[in-house]
Parts: structure tokens; C-alpha cells; sequence
């Protein structure tokens, strides 16, 4: 049985006008679950990323800074959302979902790519 990781915070609720269209998570979830292809039995959430994992592609200042709302206008400028607690904890479950989605495609010997990934949604 093929594994899928999701979890409803990763369809944060960006600004109407935001590029990235974040609502696709919950749909495409919902038409899986709807499909009968994704149930209660295959749907695996992930936890938070722990510092560690954020580590190896951010500085430890950086993280530490995220994640209590101290960050400076320049590094939220560049973010381009204002900072929210909501935020701070996707922004640790979607990096977790993420490596537990290319480790189960690792364990299952399947295909991985950012785009293409069989576990995730």
C-alpha cells in the first residue's frame, strides 16, 4: 500500500493576491480521499522538522530568529508574508513532510522529484 503525506497546515492561508496557489494541498487531498485512493489507513502527517533538519539548508541564527518572530524587516521582506505563529509551524511541517515523503519513496524504491512525488500532497 502506497504511503501519503499531508497535513492541513500546509494549506496555509496566503494573501488572496499571493502567487502561489496554496489551496491545492487540501484539494488535491480531497479529491484523493474522494477517488477512495487516499484514506485514514495510507495518509501519514508529519511532525515538525526539528532544528537539525532546518540546519542543513538554513543558519542556526536564521531558524532560531523564524521561529520566535524576531526576524528584521530586511529578512521578512524577502519572506514576502508577515511572520505569524500559523506560519513559523508550517514552515517546520512542510520540510518534514518533505523528507518523510523522499524516505518513504527511498524505502518503496520509487521515483522522487519535487514535482512528482507518489507519497505526497
Amino acid at each position: 500500500m502506497l504511503a501519503f503525506v499531508s497535513h492541513p497546515s500546509y494549506s496555509y492561508p496566503f494573501p488572496d493576491k499571493h502567487r502561489f496557489p496554496m489551496a491545492k494541498f487540501s484539494l488535491l487531498l480531497d479529491y484523493l480521499r474522494q477517488q477512495g485512493i487516499v484514506s485514514a489507513q495510507n495518509l501519514v502527517r508529519p511532525g515538525r522538522a526539528r532544528d537539525e533538519l532546518l540546519g542543513l539548508a538554513h543558519h542556526s541564527d536564521y531558524i532560531q530568529q523564524f521561529t520566535a518572530g524576531t526576524l528584521d524587516a530586511k529578512s521578512l521582506r524577502r519572506i514576502g508574508l508577515p511572520w505569524t505563529e500559523p506560519l513559523a509551524f508550517r514552515s517546520r511541517i512542510s520540510p518534514a513532510g518533505t523528507y518523510l515523503t523522499a524516505q518513504f519513496a527511498l524505502w518503496l524504491s520509487l521515483p522522487f522529484s519535487r514535482w512528482y512525488a507518489p507519497c505526497a500532497l
